[in-house]
């Protein structure tokens, strides 16, 4: 018999702008390091606030 992980979860996050425009979706392991990679995007000047479920 072998032992198996605990299967991880990933969450869709989305990112919007100040007039709650959605400006991305996206999905990870972990939003918080993941957006961190949008950093050097366009439109990553414009978020004001990221939702996730």
């Amino acid at each position: 018999m072998t032992e198996t992980q605990p299967s991880r979860r990933a969450a869709v996050y989305r990112l919007y702008d100040a007039a709650d425009a959605l400006l991305y979706v996206g999905s990870a392991y972990d939003p918080e390091e993941r957006c961190k990679a949008h950093h050097d995007k366009p439109w990553w000047p414009k978020v004001t606030r990221r939702a996730e479920q």
